[in-house]
């Protein structure tokens, strides 16, 4: 499902049904043409790179041969593209990435625990160990991945609640000079897919306006241009593409507005600094005029382009006037919003090995099935020419029926296909001991480790960026809890105990600041019950300022081993405790685990003899 963020104003623009045109003020006339300005902008700069993601997907998925074969010839896919991307995907995410809380204020200790609780519940919650694994996949195909944190008031059954969404990278169109969401990106564009039903319901007040016809989700044809905005650049209408109607397969032009129909919307975050006038009152009761900023946190347009028609402007429902979005990059390119994937820089070695393979093939096929060479005059008809074993050919007298061996194959074609391996687990950094597998010729257990350590050089860069991304990520998210969690709220803490823990709080926005009141809910063991706490809410306010700890890392099989032998050494050495060695082991039920350790410990100090009086047995 799309979302977008919606609270639709009164605003009215041709028509592809006949239907008269949708009327609207100076004010949406403007901002559909600039809206339409800036998506013809964000095509051209998108341009350099984007022709290309097709094709990567393709390689991906094994369809390597860009030139189509004769049948005769071999068309091996060795397909190492696919193998590198799911050897990296694995081990970015077996840790499970996550991010925690932490205060800036100490004051804030307790309000930061519980915003942890709350994250840790709405992860588990909205499966985003799953959205995780999406967009990481799709940085590692294409130039960069994109993932959408906004609020979805219809969530939770009507209480509402953030929700994450890939982003296909195709839909997202930016400024030329952008380097992030966050840095040089004054507006950006997401184009979205959504039903005519579903678009009346977000706006109803303009659902006799909102029609539509069949969208082709591919980039725009050629288009004739529209008038300019500000003179500068050429519009292109998106009614003028080509459609079923154009084509002649739409008969009823009526029913072209069903509202199972798919239609394109645009929705436009951006940087608006318009300013307004405003009287300010001063102390002794006169009055001044000033001006203000019309839109503080920029602005958001939603455009029906093929009704030409302005569904909604109104400012950013974000208070921390932030886009929300966020990029991940496999591989970053220096002062670029768009990086590089691991696809476009193996897709010239994938060529080499599988043109060398199918050579090898060739020739294996030619060894088992030489060619046959027959006179005219031999009698023999070729089509009962097989490999058939002890088959018997009459020919001709005098006639020739003989085969041609193939001949042999030079022996620096195996070297060659040896070559182009390295030279993909060179450019990808993904090596047989990245793999699980022990490299060839080495078999101290020492050198092996230093080899792990030393393969994984580049992938540990990856989820750097990983953190990075995430942490740009946990901002967003937690922004939106500050905003939104102003009704109570229960959160379901799944830990090591038996049962569960129950925590309810919500947040409120003062003048100064935050707010937030919580109560506990006790377990009565008797009973089997719930009973709740006393409500608290805490002297003070706070900033709402905290950070962003991100929990990735390393998740190589011998790396878990390291960390694990690292932690039973120092628990040997009493440097940490038992329940610091479970951790790292990541043991489960770990909670459960320590407190039959403890009531052990216990019994078996009850049964134990008393220690001797001082003196010895003889008093004094």
């Amino acid at each position: 499902m799309a979302y977008l963020d919606i609270n639709a104003q009164s605003n009215e623009v041709n028509n592809p049904n006949g239907k008269p045109a949708p009327k609207q003020d100076d004010t949406s006339k403007k901002d559909y043409k600039m809206v339409m300005a800036l998506l013809e902008k964000g095509k051209a700069a998108r341009k350099s790179v984007d022709g290309s993601w097709d094709k990567y997907w393709s390689f991906y998925k094994g369809n390597q041969w860009e030139v189509k074969r004769p049948s005769y010839k071999a068309s091996p896919n060795i397909n190492i593209i696919r193998a590198t991307v799911q050897t990296i995907l694995p081990i970015m995410t077996d840790a499970s990435p996550g991010f925690d809380v932490e205060p800036r204020d100490p004051t804030d200790y307790k309000f930061a625990d519980i915003l942890s609780k709350a994250v840790q519940v709405w992860w588990e919650r909205t499966s985003m160990q799953h959205t995780i694994v999406d967009v990481i996949f799709d940085s590692l195909i294409y130039d960069a991945a994109i993932l959408k944190t906004c609020w979805d008031s219809e969530a939770e059954e009507g209480l509402g609640d953030i929700t994450c969404m890939v982003v296909d990278p195709r839909n997202i169109y930016l400024p030329q000079d952008a380097e992030d969401f966050d840095k040089k990106c004054a507006w950006v564009i997401q184009r979205l897919y959504m039903s005519v039903g579903e678009l009346k319901r977000m706006f109803p007040d303009k659902a006799e306006d909102i029609t539509g016809t069949f969208q082709d989700r591919g980039e725009d044809s050629k288009q004739p241009k529209e008038e300019a905005y500000n003179g500068e650049v050429l519009l292109v209408s998106p009614t003028d593409r080509k459609s079923s109607i154009d084509s002649g397969d739409m008969q009823n032009p009526e029913g072209s507005g069903n509202d199972d129909k798919e239609v394109m919307v645009l929705e436009c975050w951006l940087d608006d600094f318009s300013m307004e006038e405003y009287e300010l009152e001063n102390d002794d009761g006169s009055k001044e005029k000033t001006q203000k900023r019309k839109y503080p946190t920029g602005k958001v347009i939603t455009v029906l382009p093929d009704r030409r028609l302005v569904l909604q402007t109104k400012a950013n429902p974000y208070k921390d006037g932030k886009k929300p979005f966020t990029r991940f990059v496999d591989t970053l390119v220096p002062r670029k919003f768009w990086g590089e994937g691991e696809v476009e820089p193996l897709i010239e070695t994938q060529k080499l090995i599988n043109k060398n393979m199918a050579t090898l093939v060739d020739w294996m096929n030619m060894m088992t099935n030489p060619v046959w060479i027959v006179d005219n005059d031999s009698g023999v008809d070729p089509r009962t020419l097989t490999n058939q074993v002890g088959a018997i050919i009459p020919k001709n007298r005098g006639s020739m029926v003989t085969r041609e061996p193939a001949p042999s194959m030079p022996p620096q074609m195996f070297e060659m296909y040896g070559l182009f391996r390295q030279l993909a687990d060179t450019q990808s950094g993904v090596h047989d001991v990245t793999q699980g597998r022990k490299p060839a010729g080495v078999t101290a257990a020492e050198a092996i480790n230093s080899l792990q350590d030393a393969a994984q050089t580049r992938i540990r860069l990856k989820e750097r960026n990983l953190q990075t991304s995430m942490t740009k990520m946990g901002y967003l998210v937690i922004s939106r809890m500050m905003q939104y969690y102003s009704t109570p709220r229960m959160l379901k803490i799944s830990g090591d105990t038996e049962y569960p823990q129950y925590l309810e709080f919500f947040v409120e926005e003062k003048e100064d600041g935050f707010g937030y009141t919580y109560r506990d809910y006790e377990f009565d063991e008797e009973t089997k019950t719930y009973y709740p706490a006393e409500w608290q809410s805490p002297d003070g306010t706070s900033k709402g300022m905290f950070d962003i700890s991100v929990q990735a890392g390393t998740s190589l099989p011998f790396m878990k081993e390291k960390r694990g032998q690292l932690a039973r050494n120092l628990f040997q050495d009493q440097v940490i405790d038992a329940e610091e060695l479970l951790t790292v082991l990541e043991w489960p039920r770990k909670e459960e685990v320590l407190r039959r350790k403890q009531e052990a410990d216990q019994a078996a100090a009850q049964q134990a003899p008393p220690a001797a009086p001082m003196g010895g047995v003889g008093g004094m």
